[in-house]
């Protein structure tokens, strides 16, 4: 799963788009699983890399008053999707990095996503 957790209230008071998450598997790894952002599906493209297209982020609202957006405010997004590990890869660790980008300017550039899958 992925999520845009440091997003800075002060400079996300309008909607951020167009967003997309660019993932870059591991080799023999599979993508196999419906994809979803904040319960719609997100469009798709290749295989490696996947590219998904997020679409608008809602304008940040810290409704907590925390500081950051937290699941269910406006402004969290979350990606969920399935891989699956091929029966070609061998023994080891394996590192899946996740970027997510957007063209808006007042967007920073993100920090990648990472998750090591050891395969035993």
């Amino acid at each position: 799963m992925w999520s845009l957790p440091d997003r800075d209230q002060e400079q996300d008071r309008e909607h951020i788009t167009p967003v997309r998450v660019d993932d870059q598997i591991p080799p023999n790894f599979k993508y196999v699983k419906q994809r979803q952002a904040n319960g719609s599906v997100a469009q798709i493209h290749g295989q490696p890399p996947l590219t998904f297209d997020i679409g608008a982020v809602p304008a940040f609202v810290d409704s907590n008053g925390n500081g950051r957006a937290d699941p269910g405010e406006p402004g969290y997004m979350t990606l969920s999707y399935q891989l699956v590990i091929g029966s070609e890869a061998t023994p080891g660790n394996y590192v899946n990095t996740a970027t997510a980008k957007t063209y808006a300017t007042s967007v920073s550039s993100p920090t990648p996503v990472t998750a090591t899958v050891t395969v035993t």
